[in-house]
């Protein structure tokens, strides 16, 4: 059985990433053979000048987050799918018109995708997106992920990040075939998790606390998901 581990909202040289999370992330994904990822954004921290984050208050700075990630990332960059990029890296292309999230894919040569992308695997039709919105309550982040059907109705996996709300939904989606037959399938929404933490930012905007956590997809008849553990 092969899974998926998606690599969402590192926040890579924020005071609150668990770098000892991520590193233990990317080594059971080099450890397991069946086992695939993909950057869904927010990677990299990314505070510049005029962005919500602070500079100063960043435990490193962009091109040292850069030049880290890409070479934590190295060892398993042939498992890496493609990388999306996420509301943290266009803080950099914004101020600067550099795509930092194409700079990472380019230095440990894997496909840049953009903003979402549209993928099979293991035979079943996927859609990842970085996400956007969220809200303070676990009703509205799963709002936010669920409005993901509509960039891609037919896929049977929505993959998404952004509000560090570690959550799998499901939904039956029915429809009419080419003979006017009535058929469904079941769409799997899945909110991958973060390993950032919830004292800084969170706390300021008053928003809940979410655990860090990533999580594996198994892919078989069904999709199986659970939390990615150490």
């Amino acid at each position: 059985m092969k899974s998926l581990v998606p690599l969402y909202d590192i926040h890579f040289g924020s005071e609150e990433c668990d770098e000892d999370y991520f590193q233990n992330a990317i080594e059971y994904i080099k450890k397991h053979p069946n086992c695939r990822t993909f950057l869904g954004g927010d990677i990299l921290e990314c505070a510049v000048y005029g962005s919500k984050g602070s500079v100063h208050s960043q435990k490193r700075q962009v091109q040292e987050q850069l030049d880290l990630v890409a070479e934590l990332l190295q060892p398993i960059k042939g498992k890496i799918l493609f990388s999306l990029y996420g509301n943290h890296e266009y803080r950099v292309e914004k101020s600067t018109g550099l795509n930092i999230s194409k700079i990472l894919a380019d230095m440990i040569d894997i496909p840049y995708a953009g903003m979402e992308k549209h993928f099979l695997f293991e035979g079943y039709r996927c859609y990842a997106h970085h996400g956007t919105g969220a809200g303070g309550t676990s009703g509205s982040k799963v709002n936010s992920l669920e409005r993901l059907h509509f960039r891609s109705p037919f896929a049977n996996v929505i993959f998404a990040g952004h509000s560090h709300f570690p959550v799998s939904t499901e939904k039956e989606i029915r429809y009419l075939d080419s003979k006017g037959k009535l058929k469904s399938f079941i769409q799997y929404y899945i909110s991958c998790g973060s390993t950032h933490g919830s004292d800084g930012y969170a706390a300021q905007k008053g928003l809940s606390p979410t655990p860090t956590s990533i999580q594996i997809v198994e892919f078989g008849k069904e999709i199986n998901v659970k939390k990615l553990r150490f």
